[in-house]
């Protein structure tokens, strides 16, 4: 079998990234479970840069680069496909309880507005006019009103039907084993077994990547652990994403409650516990006190890939005709659009901007 791309790895990004690709070349997508149904199955689908961001950094012009992109990316996925996605523009509350927790959100509210970004401190008055279920005793909150969300499940289901009628052939239950290279060039790759001919391929297969042959460079990569449950609302209770230390809030069209997560350092291990589970409800019920009531819905968990410097590998590596796209941690979902865009960049020989340098996969060495 001979293909223009093997893309490997079937999330979000994969998907889209073998979506992307299939307009000029064949392209198979290999993976080794089901399509979609790893990490970005698990992810609550924020899109939230302003929120997440430590400092101004490449990562952070990632993330609002990739939310530039996101309309029209799901325009165009719903159009083609008649599934929508859930794509919402209600903005992020990042509650804080205590002076500390104000002080951080504070110096975080300066710089980025400073750097012109729509956030705003708010008063514990102004936060519950916007979400009055709220019981935390809070200090303040910052308003994050430029952070969005998207329903993952939905855009995976999108992704993968946009995939069927582009053309692009889907092996699930597939690991790829081995990346073959002669000469310093990739010649294909060893899944399940068999030997897959292509001068081009993209790995994007998270946490498992670092249990594929022939990468070069190898890179350091951990899974880490989330424990996720949804509660069933009565209505529509909560207007926002909520995010208070490590928990969040995320509700939903239907009336569901995304309540998450832990960040466990566990292997490969998957197994709900009544510590993890626990936490997030006894944190949700500290959050506001009404979702005691509410019956839970489902519990799941989810492997985000974790690279040693926090960073994503983004770029040609040490072969040539490999890209790697790998190690988005928490922000796959986010960083869909631009991954693809610059991936898309790499595999035609065209440039892309500077700051993407701080994601190259060499920054590891050969």
């Amino acid at each position: 079998m001979s293909h223009d791309v093997i893309v490997i790895g079937g999330g979000a990004i994969g998907l889209s990234i073998a979506r992307s690709l299939v307009r000029d070349r064949s392209v198979l997508l290999v993976e080794r479970d089901v399509a979609g149904r790893q990490s970005s199955w698990a992810a609550a689908g924020m899109l939230s840069p302003h929120s997440e961001a430590e400092a101004d950094n490449a990562l952070l012009q990632l993330g609002l680069t990739s939310l530039e992109l996101y309309r029209d990316f799901v325009a165009e996925l719903e159009d083609e496909t008649g599934i929508d996605v859930e794509y919402r523009a209600d903005g992020v509350l990042l509650l804080a309880s205590t002076e500390d927790e104000m002080e951080a959100i504070a110096k975080r509210a300066d710089w980025q507005q400073r750097r012109g970004l729509d956030v705003q401190l708010l008063s514990p008055e102004q936060v519950r006019d916007l979400e009055p279920e709220l019981t935390l005793d809070l200090r303040g909150a910052l308003h994050c009103a430029g952070d969005h969300q998207v329903r993952p499940r939905r855009l995976i289901d999108a992704l993968k039907r946009s995939c069927e009628l582009r053309g692009v052939e889907i092996a699930e239950g597939a690991p790829a084993d081995e990346i073959l290279s002669t000469g310093g060039s990739v010649v294909g790759a060893r899944v399940g077994g068999a030997v897959l001919n292509s001068k081009a391929i993209v790995v994007c297969a998270g946490a498992w990547a670092s249990q594929i042959q022939g990468l070069r460079p190898r890179l350091e990569m951990s899974p880490r652990k989330g424990q996720v449950l949804a509660l069933k609302m009565p209505g529509p209770v909560f207007k926002h994403l909520i995010r208070w230390k490590n928990l969040y809030f995320v509700p939903r069209n239907d009336f569901e409650l995304v309540v998450g997560a832990t960040n466990e350092d566990r292997g490969f291990e998957r197994e709900l516990t009544v510590a993890g589970l626990g936490g997030l409800l006894k944190g949700a019920q500290q959050m506001a006190s009404v979702v005691g009531s509410y019956p839970v819905k489902d519990t799941w968990t989810g492997l985000r890939p974790l690279i040693s410097d926090g960073l994503p590998a983004i770029g040609p590596a040490g072969v040539d005709g490999l890209v790697y796209a790998l190690g988005h941690y928490r922000n796959g979902i986010l960083l869909t659009p631009v991954t693809t865009e610059l991936v898309d960049s790499f595999v035609a020989g065209r440039s892309v901007p500077d700051y993407v340098d701080a994601f190259s996969p060499m920054r590891f060495g050969q």
